[in-house]
């Protein structure tokens, strides 16, 4: 369910009364949902837990859907993928997180580097890092030159 921000909640008609005639079979049903929802969730303790509308910080639920959609995506949505190309994926996920952390250290880069060179050099990391013989320290000579 999405919710509008928390001053447009007391115009909408629809959260205040029920949206059929009383005389309809559905409306104590929605009258009493209507009041659950203005005691605990409009004006009772949750009041400041669900409503995100205009929320600047990071948040972690976001990130993690994200990056669980991703993997799954490169498991081509399987369940219980073989053990080894799990870690095959989180390995090419950990190796291309860490070529992004790299370029965010070296945002004042003038030039990009081409398509085939960026890709070469994601291989070539890539390659290194699943065989174990790269370190954080050799990671970072692959940054790009200013």
């Amino acid at each position: 369910m999405i919710f509008p921000p928390n001053d447009l909640i007391g115009r909408l008609p629809a959260l205040r009364n029920p949206p059929v005639n009383s005389d309809h079979a559905a409306f104590e049903p929605c009258n009493k949902f209507l009041d659950y929802l203005g005691n605990m969730w409009f004006n009772g303790p949750f009041k400041d837990m669900w409503c995100k509308w205009n929320v600047e910080e990071i948040r972690i639920t976001k990130a993690a859907e994200a990056y669980h959609k991703k993997l799954r995506g490169m498991l081509s949505r399987r369940t219980n993928p073989p053990f080894d190309e799990l870690l095959e994926c989180l390995h090419a996920l950990n190796t291309e997180a860490l070529g992004k952390l790299l370029f965010l250290k070296n945002v004042n880069f003038s030039k990009p580097l081409r398509r085939r060179d960026r890709t070469r050099r994601q291989k070539k990391l890539s390659r290194r890092w699943q065989t174990s013989r790269l370190s954080m320290k050799e990671a970072l000579k692959y940054q790009p030159k200013r």
